[in-house]
């Protein structure tokens, strides 16, 4: 409904726009148009400045007709008093062109619109799918350009022409504040625009510094509205920033966002905007160039997004970059103490030493886009809601500073907003020059957002760059962008998923318990749910019994990060592999037998994944000599077969997502005991039908397993006796089930 509120806007005033082609006397909301909007202004007398700064900056004819524009006019001692005030004479001949052109086409928004579509204009759908009416767009496009500009990099010293898109002005609608719940509008008003002359908050308008006097003038090709004062064009918010007289309080948070910054060349642009002189025109970004959002605001832009289709409502007109800047002196202390290890205490020029990857967490943090401008009185009312979750206070009380920009708003203070991923699992990835590899990879596919949750608890396996790189790791990063990372092993480049396998093999939901407090077997499983390791007497293990030697730890707020000396690795080897072993051989004739194995030691249809317990060759021995197996009769092996799928239990048909080992039963790590029934492959594909078995796990018996057939009848795994395969977690038996009884007959 959105999209259909704007095209009733502009097809309203279109229809306005040739209606009053035919006859500048008919009538228009119950107003006659009473001409052009210079012939209008004309007839006052008192507005001579401003007709000549259109007809000198060559905007007459766009006013006279020439388009759909509404006008805000400031009479000729509220425009001589601006000129004065900063060219030192009332004449418009003295102002430089390009000047007067970007002065009075911010005066100029681009169609018509009504008082009322100033006072209610939200661009959000209520349930009946009309317009909510909440006055919360704030800001309209207008026809002023700034010029193109030279601009020279501060850190590479690059000379670029940066092209900007037509600035917004801002119309607020004094009924916005009452609907947001804000019963100080005034006092909210002149944070953002200290020397208005405050009209009231009856449904009233305000264009910037200026307050509306007249309304909704009716002309041939709009409306007119008169202003009180000369409506300053505002800058960006980078443009703010960049002025080293009013903005020296945030030189850091400048340096940090030229350490991310990027210009993009643009040939539809330079084609259509460097005339004559055949200029290369670039867009001025930070981080990388967005599409429709930007990962970092785009504080430097008028814009959010930038394109040549000519859609004039390319973005949410209610939106802002909201900036909560921290000032230099506690900015500074904060980045040298967090930033310590990489040498910032000792350099004077130290923002060069920050990763950019932190950099990016960190103005993630302070600035958001697409989202509605915050007023003051709303940071008393409610938290700003980080990108990730995060809950930042901030009173009016405690505002250093406020800045309206074209684009934003700029809220000074004398607090930093941590970003969580400072703080929660990924804090030493940023804070340790010697976890880069790491730090870079969890901006892959976002996986920080994984680490960031404050209602659970993790462990993260580490290794430094040097160990991962002993290891064959590797990771760089793209010289054209910001973030565009590369990440190598041994095999080669490492795509987008394989670096995510990675990190889940490396993350764990829970906290460890303390290595040198367990000496009992514990089992744990990865987010990615296929690695596996264990601790046992004081010691971290793998899958296969490798000891993983811990080289530090460190706590966050959400759980602890350990850095060991190599990475986890992946399981390797079929069950058949357990299979071929010499204490198994038994157990595999007897597969071989029924037409379920082979001479590898594998089932002839595997097990996709599951837990398998293999009776030793002592077991199968004694049970053949106890009538415990089924013999083959006359070649029917189906008995047998039946029998020996028993000691087989798929995963998925019980809905297991990991394997059952001791200390980690169906919903993860516990300390606690478990137990259940599960499907065995013996007949599981007929539900009626199904053999079923116990499987439990008891602290007290911690290194083993025991289970159950369907008669009651228990069998105890020999104590740490597991082989972990890449399709199974293999388990040892001394004692075999009864085929006479085990099925509860």
């Amino acid at each position: 409904m959105k999209v259909f509120r704007l095209w009733s806007l502009m097809l309203s005033a279109t229809m306005l726009f040739l209606v009053a082609c035919e006859s500048m006397d008919e009538k228009d909301g119950g107003k006659f148009s009473l001409g052009s909007t210079c012939r209008i202004l004309e007839s006052r007398g008192n507005f001579t400045s401003f007709i000549k700064a259109l007809d000198r900056s060559g905007y007459r004819r766009l006013v006279d007709g020439g388009g759909l524009v509404t006008v805000f006019a400031p009479d000729d001692a509220a425009f001589g008093s601006y000129l004065q005030e900063k060219y030192g004479t009332t004449d418009v001949d003295q102002v430089p062109v390009e000047e007067l052109a970007l002065l009075v086409g911010c005066h100029m928004i681009q169609f018509a619109y009504t008082p009322e579509d100033f006072l209610s204009f939200s661009m959000v759908s209520s349930d009946d799918g009309t317009d909510t009416g909440d006055g919360a767009c704030y800001k309209y496009k207008t026809y002023g350009r700034p010029a193109i500009e030279e601009y020279t990099d501060p850190l590479n010293r690059r000379k670029v022409k940066i092209f900007s898109r037509e600035k917004y002005m801002p119309v607020f609608s004094t009924r916005m504040f009452a609907k947001r719940g804000i019963s100080d509008a005034e006092g909210d008003y002149r944070l953002l625009f200290p020397d208005v002359n405050w009209q009231g908050a009856n449904d009233r308008l305000y264009a910037g510094n200026a307050a509306v006097t007249e309304s909704g003038i009716p002309t041939d090709n709009g409306y007119l509205y008169i202003v009180d004062k000369v409506m300053e064009p505002a800058r960006t918010v980078y443009k703010e920033l960049s002025d080293n007289a009013s903005s020296a309080d945030y030189s850091l948070c400048k340096g940090l966002f030229d350490r991310v910054s990027l210009y993009k060349y643009d040939a539809t642009v330079s084609k259509n905007y460097a005339g004559a002189s055949g200029d290369s025109l670039f867009y001025f970004y930070h981080w990388k160039e967005p599409l429709r959002t930007a990962e970092i605001p785009e504080i430097a832009s008028e814009w959010t997004y930038h394109d040549e289709s000519g859609v004039v409502f390319d973005r949410g007109l209610r939106y802002a970059n909201n900036c909560f800047l921290p000032q230099d002196d506690v900015l500074k202390e904060y980045l040298k103490n967090y930033f310590s290890e990489y040498g910032t205490q000792t350099q004077e020029d130290f923002l060069g030493l920050i990763p950019k990857n932190a950099i990016y967490h960190f103005l993630r943090a302070h600035v958001y886009g697409t989202r509605d401008l915050i007023l003051p009185s709303e940071l008393n009312m409610s938290p700003v809601v980080g990108v990730n979750g995060e809950r930042f206070n901030l009173s009016t009380s405690e505002l250093k500073d406020v800045r309206y920009c074209s684009n934003g708003v700029i809220y000074g203070m004398d607090k930093v907003f941590e970003p969580a991923v400072f703080t929660c699992l990924t804090a030493p990835l940023f804070r340790y020059p010697q976890f880069t590899f790491y730090a870079r990879a969890f901006n892959t596919k976002n996986m920080y957002q994984q680490t960031v949750d404050m209602n659970n608890r993790f462990t993260l396996f580490i290794q430094n760059d040097q160990d991962l790189a002993t290891a064959g790791y590797s990771s760089s990063e793209g010289s054209s962008t910001h973030g565009d990372y590369t990440f190598r092993s041994k095999s080669g480049n490492m795509n987008a998923n394989a670096v995510s396998n990675l990190l889940m093999s490396q993350f764990v939901y829970g906290d460890l318990p303390a290595l040198e407090e367990t000496d009992e077997l514990r089992y744990f499983v990865a987010k990615d749910e296929k690695t596996y390791f264990y601790i046992k007497d004081k010691a971290l293990f793998d899958y296969s019994g490798k000891e993983l030697s811990v080289k530090a730890s460190f706590d966050t707020d959400n759980g602890t990060v350990y850095q060991t000396d190599r990475v986890i690795p992946a399981r390797v080897g079929a069950y058949s592999e357990t299979g071929k072993m010499p204490e198994y051989q038994q157990f595999k004739s007897l597969m071989i037998t029924a037409g379920l194995g082979n001479n590898s030691g594998g089932l002839v249809t595997p097990i996709a994944d599951g837990l398998v317990f293999f009776p030793t060759n002592e077991a199968i021995l004694a049970a053949k000599d106890a009538g415990m197996i089924p013999e083959v009769v006359d070649g029917d092996v189906t008995e047998l077969r039946k029998y020996l799928q028993y000691y087989f239990v798929p995963l998925k048909k019980n809905k297991l997502n990991f394997y059952l080992l001791p200390g980690l039963g169906p919903e993860g790590a516990t300390t606690e005991a478990y137990s259940g029934r599960y499907v065995t492959l013996s007949e599981y594909q007929n539900e009626t039908d199904a053999k079923t078995m116990g499987i439990a796990w008891n602290p007290d018996v911690p290194e083993s397993l025991t289970i159950t057939d369907m008669a009651g009848n228990t069998i105890t795994t020999e104590p740490g006796v597991i082989y972990l395969r890449t399709n199974c977690a293999t388990y040892s038996i001394n004692t075999c089930f009864d085929y006479r009884t085990m099925y509860g007959n």
